[in-house]
């Protein structure tokens, strides 16, 4: 019998839903059945009972904790799903700053997967334990079948010059419902990590409480850290208008597409021949994607850690402008399969129009970010590392476990 992963599905049309759908041929391709579940369903724990007593369940992977609370009566006590049966969660977080409750109360046999390493240290002290907590930088999230050659459509035959996808907000008028003296706080956490690229944004929160002379009673309670969360949305908010701003510089020339939730919110300040769509579903991103030869990345309030646009985005052939942080910093080169730009005005549209004026040195640099990605970053390379680490969990002869051959990925255990 094969041996099989249950995989808690996301939302249908969410990025995560994609991408479980890309993890999913990955586990396929590597001999391992899959199985879908919706943890939403009134039949939940009958479906969880049911495929544990009828196949041979590997480990369940979720995203952001979804299911982790999923109990069953076991000698006269509640006990959580993985710990009973004796079959790990695999659990993606994207930033644990509004997961600490999930976190904190999950059981002991789980592994969590952080897309930021520099979160380790933060999940280690609310986390189990027994818990593994462990960095996986994400990957592409395509269909393409994971055996084909990918086919890399030339920069001359690209329609789209620069594309931009994000949601947009009034960064600026970003209220948190907390009280006046906390919301000035924020005001002020917010402008000195605007450009941070090396501090986490809760460690930022704390420094500048202390210059002031409070304390965080619990730097590791919910609500401080939820507190934190928010004003890194706010942060990020604030960067992606700022890139809006500098792209109404572009001339009218380049051919400039802009995908995201509110267009009309941004429109007047644009010439009038930019090409705005609503927001639309990850397959079509990626078709976009396909046909750009620049695509905008601003980056979440990521330390050590990417983003799935930029591997996505590479694997497609178009060379990706993003904001620098020190994971992009150690596996890329500016100039080489990236450009990075900051948040100086003007910066990022002087550099688009740099480099769309020399198509052939755009060429190569797609070329060059293109088979790095696809040689590193495909999903079956995550699922390849994901089973290594599953098969850990038998083990834990070790505390710290480097595994495969790149040392970005390891194992942190307190056991």
């Amino acid at each position: 019998m094969k041996k099989t992963v249950v995989i808690f599905n996301g939302a249908v049309g969410t990025i995560p839903f994609y991408a479980f759908q890309s993890f999913e041929r990955g586990f396929n391709h590597l001999g391992y059945e899959t199985v879908l579940v919706d943890t939403e369903s009134l039949s939940i724990k009958e479906q969880i009972a049911n495929i544990v007593s009828t196949t041979d369940v590997r480990f369940f992977l979720t995203h952001n904790m979804r299911g982790y609370d999923i109990t069953y009566e076991s000698n006269g006590r509640e006990e959580f799903f993985y710990d009973l049966f004796g079959k790990p969660l695999v659990a993606f977080v994207d930033t644990p700053l509004n997961k600490t409750k999930e976190i904190r109360e999950s059981g002991r046999n789980k592994m969590i997967l952080l897309v930021d390493r520099s979160f380790i240290p933060l999940v280690k002290k609310i986390a189990h334990p027994e818990s593994i907590i462990t960095y996986l930088p994400t990957s592409v999230f395509d269909c393409c079948p994971i055996d084909a050659q990918r086919y890399i459509k030339p920069m001359v035959d690209r329609n789209i010059d620069v594309l931009f996808v994000g949601r947009v907000g009034n960064g600026h008028n970003f209220r948190i419902p907390v009280d006046e003296v906390q919301q000035k706080m924020a005001d002020h956490i917010a402008k000195v990590a605007f450009g941070c690229l090396d501090r986490q944004i809760y460690e930022i929160a704390e420094e500048v409480f202390a210059k002031a002379g409070m304390t965080i009673a619990d730097p590791l309670c919910e609500e401080f850290l939820e507190y934190c969360w928010t004003i890194a949305h706010r942060v990020r908010s604030q960067r992606r208008m700022l890139v809006l701003d500098d792209l109404v510089a572009l001339p009218s020339n380049v051919n400039l597409t802009i995908v995201t939730n509110n267009p009309d919110s941004i429109k007047d300040k644009f010439r009038t021949n930019v090409n705005f769509m609503p927001f639309q579903p990850w397959p079509k991103i990626v078709e976009l994607m396909d046909d750009s030869k620049i695509v905008i990345n601003v980056q979440p309030f990521h330390i050590y850690g990417t983003h799935e646009r930029i591997a996505t985005a590479m694997a497609h052939g178009a060379v990706v402008a993003s904001d620098k942080n020190i994971y992009l910093d150690e596996h890329h080169a500016d100039g080489r399969d990236i450009i990075f730009y900051d948040f100086k005005r003007g910066d990022l549209s002087h550099k688009l129009i740099k480099n769309l004026s020399d198509v052939s040195n755009l060429q190569n640099m797609a070329i060059c970010g293109a088979e790095k990605t696809i040689a590193n970053d495909l999903t079956i390379n995550r699922c390849r590392d994901i089973i290594s680490w599953v098969n850990t969990l038998d083990g834990h002869e070790k505390k710290m476990s480097k595994l495969g051959t790149d040392e970005r990925y390891y194992i942190e255990t307190t056991r």
